[in-house]
């Protein structure tokens, strides 16, 4: 008897307070974090909130205060309830490169818009950290419109983070494998890209993304040419048919064609005069360089300056800027 008494007593109190416009109000979004694992706030954030049971409009203020400076930031809104008197609604709160970083608190007060300021209902969320600073790729490689040949290719980026979420590096808008993670090794990301998945040389586009744990992210794209080709090389002077004459000047001629044009350049051509027998005799000093379709290398051997054997060969060893390494040419002279 006595727990019915009691029951009619609990709901004629529940009928009250729906009469009397009593409500629930619960924060859904962020949450409250921990010290050792605090919740990370961004640049564009939503503190998203339900109530119940609410009669009339609710006014909800949304305070955001930093822990040391006590500076705030606010926002409020105005929501009216369904046919259900629930209310299912959010606040946008975004903070600009300009406000402090570091530790806050989020105070969020919901009452009915008629009533006084102090009748509402606090919830507070507290160990939050502001990071409105987005992560910054310093440098990275291969470098913008770089070569790379074929196999197995690194990718490697430094990366200015503290708070990293994750990264991510992507080929031509696609995942390739291993391509994530949510740690640097002494600020630097290293992906290894198999481009035998590629199945044309040409451009390919790298983009490396960086997320932090307040959602503030970076993305830095670049191109680079996949080239996996070997150059062709051609001694195209001194003909073996039209040598030189013994201590005279001339001038040693190399062709070569490689993929696309450009990518072979100065630094890669090597053009050496040895014996017969293979000993060096004289690293043969370039006088001009044209470079296009076919690039073409020019050397020039002094006949006085350098004792030449009467008959000496000329190795020249081209690496494209993909490393990809031509087959050595030779031409064997006899002096006239």
């Amino acid at each position: 008897m006595r727990t019915i008494q009691w029951f009619f007593v609990w709901l004629l109190l529940a009928v009250s307070a729906v009469a009397q416009g009593q409500f629930t109000f619960n924060v859904t979004s962020p949450s409250s974090g921990t010290p050792s694992t605090p919740t990370f706030l961004g640049s564009n954030n939503t503190v998203r909130f339900n109530a119940n049971n609410a009669v009339r409009e609710l006014t909800v203020t949304v305070t955001a205060i930093n822990t040391t400076t006590n500076s705030q930031v606010v926002r409020e809104d105005r929501f009216t309830p369904n046919s259900d008197n629930k209310i299912d609604g959010s606040i946008i709160l975004n903070f600009n490169q300009a406000t402090t970083e570091g530790n806050y608190i989020i105070e969020v007060r919901a009452r009915y818009s008629n009533d006084p300021p102090a009748s509402a209902t606090l919830v507070t969320l507290t160990d939050l950290i502001l990071d409105v600073t987005k992560p910054k790729v310093i440098d990275f490689n291969p470098t913008n419109n770089s070569f790379v040949g074929g196999g197995n290719r690194i990718i490697r980026a430094t990366v200015r983070e503290t708070n990293l979420k994750e990264y991510r590096v992507q080929i031509n808008g696609q995942d390739i494998p291993n391509n994530t993670g949510t740690s640097l090794v002494n600020n630097e990301l290293q992906v290894t890209w198999d481009t035998t998945g590629i199945i044309s040389d040409g451009p390919q586009t790298v983009s490396i993304n960086i997320k932090d744990k307040a959602n503030n992210e970076t993305t830095q794209t670049f191109t680079v040419t996949l080239d996996r080709v070997a150059p062709t090389v051609t001694i195209s002077a001194p003909r073996t048919d039209a040598p030189p004459s013994r201590n005279s000047d001339f001038n040693i001629v190399v062709d070569t064609n490689d993929f696309g044009g450009g990518s072979v350049d100065v630094t890669g051509i090597d053009v050496i005069i040895r014996s017969t027998s293979g000993a060096f005799i004289y690293r043969v000093p370039r006088v001009s360089f044209s470079q296009g379709p076919s690039s073409r290398w020019i050397g020039r051997v002094r006949g006085l300056a350098v004792q030449l054997p009467n008959t000496f060969r000329i190795d020249v060893t081209v690496t494209d800027r993909a490393g990809n390494q031509a087959v050595t040419q030779r031409a064997t002279i006899t002096l006239r």
